[in-house]
């Protein structure tokens, strides 16, 4: 099998990132939710969001230690 080099630690995309852009792109894609009543604010992507919170404040604290 053939060995491909290893990406250099700038060009590897994090899980921080991939949830960012999911985040994002959900806002622009209403196949899985549908759009709000008037007036209220359209929620998706918000699961992708919180999972990038909860892993920068991870990665946050454990660079503090």
């Amino acid at each position: 099998m053939k060995q491909f080099p290893r990406p250099e630690p700038t060009q590897e995309v994090t899980s921080l990132l991939l949830l960012a852009i999911f985040a994002i792109a959900a806002r622009f894609c209403d196949d899985e939710m549908p759009l709000p009543p008037a007036g209220k604010m359209w929620e998706a992507g918000c699961e992708y969001l919180n999972l990038a919170r909860e892993l920068l404040g991870t990665r946050i604290t454990l660079h503090c230690l």
